[in-house]
């Protein structure tokens, strides 16, 4: 689905709970808001159709590339760095829980 050039993403860094009507905002332009208050408004008339709809465009929909849903803009020089103490604490893990006798007569001696 396109609207404008835009292809329809589900924006879960903005969204309450899908991201759905946050990724209809991206795509038309208008405010997340007054989409969200049309959904209900929508539920409330036409109770399962406007749900099922809702489902189904998170479903169908594909997450939105090139940001994380919890860091949001500006937080990929952090995703980087969490990255970079999740690798360096493999490496002590590796090292520490490999049969390293070397290692086990260092901890021997310390004792």
């Amino acid at each position: 689905m396109q609207v404008r050039g835009r292809s329809f993403e589900l924006n879960k860094a903005e969204g309450k709970f899908l991201g759905v009507c946050s990724g209809l905002a991206d795509m038309t332009g208008v405010d997340a808001t007054i989409l969200r208050i049309a959904m209900v408004l929508a539920t409330l008339m036409l109770f399962p159709w406007p749900v099922l709809a809702y489902f189904l465009a998170a479903y169908l929909g594909r997450e939105k590339t090139g940001e994380h849903p919890r860091v949001g803009r500006g937080g990929e020089e952090t995703l980087e760095r969490l990255r970079d103490l999740d690798r360096r604490m493999a490496a002590i893990d590796s090292y520490v829980a490999s049969p390293n006798r070397q290692l086990a007569n260092e901890i021997d001696s310390l004792r």
